[in-house]
């Protein structure tokens, strides 16, 4: 099939686009500028482009990009370094670090957290939240109030009271240590808990919200080897969990009861090499799974490809049955479903670029629509449904 690519023009022209009138339309990905995969090595270009915010319509096929505006953010950390408030005016962007500033072949961390007003013609960053460390995977509440933030250098999960368009710092909840490697958080639909991914340990934490309040139950749910990406179903019934073991074993996805008291694992899911992205679609009858595939590696690796895998399971239950495989781009990231369900949209690290996949009951479909973004696109995420 002939590839439609829907490039970025300037800067003017996305600012003519206009805006779409209710929530439920926007998707974002975050881009990191600087940090380029070549042959599976990544290193810092010369010069270094800024990193990028690409703002996307997806209410209708094929999208449109309404806006591109700079922020800082990496493809160091899980893919879930964006998130979006339920009425899409609001935007926290995550993963921050930059060319160190003595060694322009090295990066070094930041530790603050980027607000960008979404209404705002163009769009802006209107404050930056300095945290106790660099923060990684983020999650807001459906109410719009509370966001959750993992910090993977010192095991703690930041607290954030949301007010109209003022974000703040409320505290910290210590889930583990540095060697736990906290990497995303995610809140059920309820708000009233939380799951947190700890990489170091193989386990998922869990927490309980009571409204800014949120505490550590000491319970973690046992999942497989190095879980990183996270997410939870829309009715709160089950969550799933991206294990991305070493990268040269066969990987799984841990489907985990949500309802079973206590919480626990009740599926693993053989997935293939390296699940660095994984999304829950609105409806909850889909799960999709973006693999590198070992398109991330050097040539000489002996678990090297040329493309990537996106899985499509459908769920019953806590089980998961596959349904359907396509080809992706290399060094895949980033997976979301549109919010109607209809599309899954994958990032191509190494091409630049967004590729949208039709979702049918027996089958993916690659549409063929390429969506060009300015730097290499590093975490994707939609509103709390």
């Amino acid at each position: 099939m002939a590839r439609r690519i829907v490039a970025l023009g300037s800067l003017v022209a996305l600012l003519l686009v206009p805006r779409p009138s209710a929530a439920g339309h926007l998707m974002l990905s975050a881009n990191d500028g600087k940090y380029e995969n070549v042959d599976g090595v990544y290193r810092v270009a010369d010069p270094a482009p800024p990193d990028t915010l690409t703002i996307l319509d997806v209410q209708s096929f094929p999208p449109r990009t309404l806006a591109e505006i700079e922020v800082k953010t990496s493809v160091i950390g899980p893919p879930m370094g964006v998130a979006l408030t339920p009425d899409e005016k609001l935007a926290l962007v995550s993963c921050p670090n930059r060319v160190d500033p003595n060694d322009k072949t090295k990066v070094v961390s930041d530790n603050d957290l980027q607000i960008i007003d979404l209404e705002a013609t163009p769009p802006r960053v209107i404050a930056r939240l300095t945290l106790p460390s660099r923060p990684c995977g983020l999650s807001v509440n459906r109410a719009g109030t509370l966001a959750l933030v993992a910090h993977p250098e010192d095991g703690t999960v930041s607290v954030l009271s949301i007010s109209g368009k003022t974000v703040t710092y409320v505290g910290s909840v210590r889930v583990g240590d540095a060697k736990s490697v906290v990497s995303h958080v995610a809140i059920g639909p309820d708000g009233r808990w939380a799951l947190a991914t700890k990489r170091g340990e193989s386990v998922v934490a869990v927490l309980t919200i009571d409204g800014s309040r949120v505490e550590y139950t000491k319970q973690d749910v046992t999942v497989g080897f190095s879980p990183y990406g996270l997410d939870v179903a829309s009715d709160g019934r089950l969550a799933a969990v991206a294990n991305l073991g070493r990268g040269i074993d066969v990987d799984t996805v841990t489907l985990i009861d949500t309802l079973a008291k206590p919480i626990r694992a009740a599926e693993y899911v053989t997935v293939g090499v390296g699940p660095e992205g994984l999304a829950l679609s609105p409806d909850g009858r889909w799960l999709a799974v973006a693999l590198q595939n070992g398109t991330n590696r050097p040539k000489d690796h002996p678990m090297r490809s040329e493309r990537g895998r996106l899985l499509l399971f459908s769920l019953q239950g806590t089980h998961a049955a596959r349904v359907g495989e396509a080809a992706t781009g290399r060094n895949t990231q980033g997976v979301a479903f549109t919010p109607d369900g209809k599309f899954v949209v994958v990032q191509n690290y190494v091409e630049q670029e967004l590729a949208m996949y039709r979702v049918t009951p027996t089958a993916l479909e690659d549409t063929g629509v390429r969506i060009k973004v300015k730097g290499h696109p590093a975490s994707l995420r939609v509103a709390p449904q």
